[in-house]
């Protein structure tokens, strides 16, 4: 183990080796001197132990949180002699309703402080219990070679509680808010979409927290709709969906044979009307992030000459229809703006 460091097999296997760093980055600890820790290091299992690998090792996970929920891999290539990065890649797959394959190129990965090669998989909120298949396609010394992972975000948040009370207050909170949301928000969408919970989708089955209802309720009256339709004979309708990209979605009813047009605006893009087979129009904004579910979208147009506009965030929609709702799309809603909280904080 090193010059001077005497090591044996047994409870005090590691006594006397307090310079010992593993390869995951896991430090010599006076509470773990026994032979449990004669392993790899890994982000799952910590140890003393570094592995020496010509292969490419799938060494970490992670979760990110924007547009959709991101999966993370981290990829070890330090000892990966002889790989052709231009002609490797990583394949992901996911199962479930919307069942779907994606490539990303090497130019696609980004380096984390460790040195990881790390690939990054976005999915939905119902998707948390989904395993997602990473498999990375490389050619190394002329030889075409495959290796392997499935994780799901929910196998995240079991291995996340298990180190929480090394991360900072705000970022566990973050993370038990997302699972909510998650757990909260399926049941919900499924009754609405017409899903069956364990074959469409795997269910997810943790939280966190019981959704406190009232709390939600009176958090959500702070966020109204300003709407401004003036003489124009425009009639709105606006709900929110999380089914996919979190989006608001404004139905606009126009007088027939009327002159009309109308467009979003929304951080820094437009998003057009598209007219509908029912002959409503629909302005969707998609892709708004759980710490801006509180930032108004604009709608405006012109209709046979009249202005009209309609500011609208997502919290105003779910203050909206919160009211009237059933208890499972209360719970789903409650777990949004708790989810918005957490993101912001």
């Amino acid at each position: 183990v090193g010059e001077g460091w005497t090591c044996g097999y047994g409870p005090d296997t590691f006594k006397n080796c307090t310079n010992l760093v593993g390869g995951n980055g896991t430090k010599f600890s006076s509470d773990h001197v026994d032979s449990d820790y004669a392993r790899v290091d890994s982000s799952n299992a910590p140890g003393y132990l570094t592995l020496k690998n010509e292969e490419p090792t799938f060494m970490s996970t992670g979760l990110t949180v924007g547009q959709q929920i991101g999966l993370t891999f981290g990829l070890d290539l330090s000892d990966a002699d002889g790989l052709d990065y231009d002609n490797s890649y990583m394949h992901f797959s996911i199962g479930g309703k919307a069942k779907r394959d994606v490539d990303v190129p090497f130019s696609d990965a980004k380096k984390d402080a460790k040195g990881f090669y790390c690939f990054t998989f976005d999915l939905t909120s119902v998707e948390m219990a989904q395993p997602v298949t990473a498999e990375l396609h490389y050619s190394q010394n002329g030889v075409e070679k495959t290796v392997s992972m499935a994780y799901s975000v929910q196998e995240y948040f079991k291995d996340f509680d298990k180190d929480a009370k090394s991360y900072p207050e705000e970022t566990v909170a973050l993370v038990h808010a997302t699972a909510d949301m998650g757990f909260y928000m399926q049941p919900y969408l499924a009754r609405i979409n017409k899903w069956t919970l364990g074959s469409d989708y795997a269910q997810i089955t943790k939280s966190y927290d019981k959704m406190d209802l009232d709390k939600a309720a009176k958090g959500l009256k702070a966020f109204e709709i300003e709407a401004k339709l003036g003489n124009s004979g425009v009639k709105v309708n606006a709900s929110t969906s999380f089914d996919s990209l979190t989006a608001i979605n404004a139905y606009l009813t126009v007088p027939a044979g009327a002159d009309f047009s109308a467009k979003a605006t929304y951080g820094g893009k437009t998003f057009d009307a598209v007219k509908q087979p029912d002959g409503r129009w629909l302005v969707r904004v998609e892709g708004i992030k759980p710490q801006h579910f509180n930032q108004l979208a604009t709608v405006s147009g012109t209709c046979n000459g009249e202005s009209f506009s309609i500011k609208v965030s997502v919290l105003s929609l779910l203050n909206l229809g919160y009211g009237g709702a059933k208890n499972d799309a209360k719970a789903a809603f409650a777990s949004a703006y708790f989810a918005w909280k957490a993101t912001n904080a």
